[in-house]
């Protein structure tokens, strides 16, 4: 990722000219520009799209919290039972690449039940 930011700087902003006429664009120095001005507007406009998509799971994610599953799926002698197996051991596990985001799921079968946000970042 770094040489490509780096191609880009460089071809954006290069003091390197081709000897030519005054006056006159080369192919090549067409080329450089649209390539780079591509670079220069699909970077941000990529991570633009996926952080608004990482937003959206986040929020879908919140969603499906306990009181969701709970309204969904009755509590067996109060505790949180398995939709898809019945067992009633469930395990946390944290999210990934550093979310907040934690997934309760089935201890014996291993299907995902519902998500907790954790508290720490507020």
């Amino acid at each position: 990722m770094k040489a490509l930011i780096s191609f880009v700087l460089l071809s954006a902003h290069s003091g390197y000219t081709v000897a030519q006429t005054t006056g006159t664009t080369s192919v090549s120095d067409i080329a450089a520009s649209s390539f780079s001005m591509l670079f220069t507007l699909a970077i941000p406009v990529a991570i633009i799209y996926f952080g608004w998509e990482a937003y959206k799971q986040r929020q879908e994610l919140a969603k499906m919290n306990y009181d969701w599953y709970v309204s969904h799926v009755p509590l067996v002698n109060g505790k949180v039972v398995c939709r898809y197996c019945g067992s009633n051991k469930i395990m946390v596990k944290n999210g990934r690449n550093n979310s907040n985001i934690r997934t309760h799921y089935c201890g014996q079968c291993g299907q995902g039940l519902y998500y907790s946000l954790e508290d720490w970042r507020i």
